[in-house]
């Protein structure tokens, strides 16, 4: 029962591709996350001493956050579908998000407030159909799964603000949510009739 409900949701989706983006972004986020480390925003629990973690989390966060982009535009039949100038701006944006943190890695605030300014113009002036369900649904499996990581003794944040994350975190994956959903909605599932 629970297979054919599955199976009824996400018919549309490509494995081959959900995989292979899952797999690419995991490499990609594996190499953010180090210079996230050497730039001071996180360090390695003590109990911790390989990184080897990073890019299979990254991999089953992708997967679910693939499946989600799949469905919440099936849901709002509003498939995005960009050019390769817009999707070249969505790169500069990440890389953007990316860096806010660590150019302002002491001043949480003025990176929360800067992140959220994006995320806010993103919403109100370039915003798709299901674009805050795609951020709170990122946010939220982020929070969970970095709680989850933290809460294990796996790495902690040098500047936390509430629950041992940075203020800046939620705009953070907010943005980064948006922008992912640009870049793979259209290529990360087939088109289903």
């Amino acid at each position: 029962m629970i297979k054919n409900r599955l199976t009824k949701y996400t018919k549309g989706i490509s494995p081959l591709k959900l995989f292979s983006l899952s797999l690419i972004g995991s490499i990609a986020a594996y190499f953010g996350e180090m210079a996230h480390e050497w730039a001071g925003i996180w360090k390695l629990s003590n109990t911790i001493a390989a990184t080897g973690w990073i890019p299979v989390v990254y991999f089953f966060c992708l997967c679910i956050t693939g499946i989600i982009f799949y469905l919440v535009d099936r849901h709002f039949k509003s498939a995005i579908s960009i050019t390769l100038f817009k999707g070249v701006i969505e790169v500069i944006y990440l890389l953007i998000i990316f860096v806010i943190p660590m150019i302002f890695i002491t001043q949480g605030e003025i990176a929360a407030l800067i992140l959220l300014c994006f995320l806010l113009y993103r919403l109100i002036y370039d915003r798709a159909s299901g674009d805050i369900w795609i951020v709170c649904s990122v946010i939220l499996i982020d929070h969970t799964v970095e709680l989850i990581l933290i809460n294990f003794l796996f790495y902690h944040y040098q500047h936390p603000a509430y629950f041992s994350l940075p203020i800046w975190l939620a705009p953070f994956w907010g943005a980064m949510g948006i922008s992912l959903r640009r870049l793979f909605s259209h290529t990360f599932y087939t088109t289903s009739s």
